[in-house]
């Protein structure tokens, strides 16, 4: 039977035409925190349905692979044809391709405004301190905000590192050995140029001890907003990704 007449041939078009309708969704809002949310949702229902069909249709799997094998005999036999891999291919064709830069400044703003509010009470703290100095029972010491949307941030940067991992490296999540490919490498570039901005100017209005809290601060959030490679043992993505 021609390929072009199979249910794999029919599957793929049929979810190919669904990530173009999630990429017209996910742009609807041009707000950051909407964008973004909107993203996530999207991303993590698709994992969802493509891991499920990759176990429902388990048995298509094992023919493709079976007549690729016989037919091409003398090919490299590695990575093997799954559904959870084409539907990756297909998102980042369709849908993350076409707006990665859209949701890389989405992030950056957000981060961005979070990080802001921790360099204004930095400043607070910083004028407190000055002013508990004359009077040191008639100021209390500000705290510095929670990072409201690190929740939101966290997900998003599971997304791509879903999407930045492969067959062979997802075996060592959890270890120092672990590397991820695009898109987290221009995700990361990103990152790290927002983040030495914060620094700067951050270092420009503190106070040295009241500085150090506040990237002490910072980094937490860090850590859970957007962990090591190496930590992000969660992955979504099966070994047949």
């Amino acid at each position: 039977m021609c390929i072009r007449d199979s249910l794999s041939y029919v599957l793929l078009k049929t979810i190919s035409y669904y990530c173009k309708v999630c990429k017209s969704c996910i742009l609807r809002d041009k707000d950051s925190s909407t964008l973004i949310a909107e993203y996530c949702k999207r991303w993590e229902g698709y994992c969802a349905a493509m891991i499920e069909l990759d176990n429902v249709l388990s048995s298509i799997c094992r023919q493709i692979n079976d007549c690729y094998e016989a037919l091409y005999p003398n090919l490299p036999k590695f990575p093997k044809f799954s559904f959870t891999r084409a539907m990756v291919t297909l998102w980042k064709a369709k849908v993350f391709s076409k707006i990665e830069s859209n949701l890389i400044e989405a992030f950056v703003g957000i981060l961005t405004s979070q990080r802001k509010e921790i360099i204004q009470a930095g400043v607070q703290k910083t004028e407190l301190g000055k002013l508990q100095q004359k009077t040191p029972h008639e100021t209390e010491d500000s705290a510095y905000p929670e990072g409201k949307k690190s929740t939101l941030l966290s997900r998003f940067v599971q997304s791509i590192a879903d999407l930045s991992i492969n067959e062979l490296k997802i075996h060592y999540l959890g270890s120092t050995k672990v590397t991820l490919d695009e898109p987290f490498i221009t995700f990361n570039e990103a990152l790290i140029k927002q983040t030495k901005s914060f620094y700067q100017e951050a270092a420009k209005v503190m106070q040295l001890k009241v500085y150090r809290e506040a990237v002490q601060h910072d980094y937490d959030c860090l850590l859970y907003t957007s962990p090591s490679p190496r930590d992000l043992s969660t992955s979504r993505m099966p070994s047949s990704a």
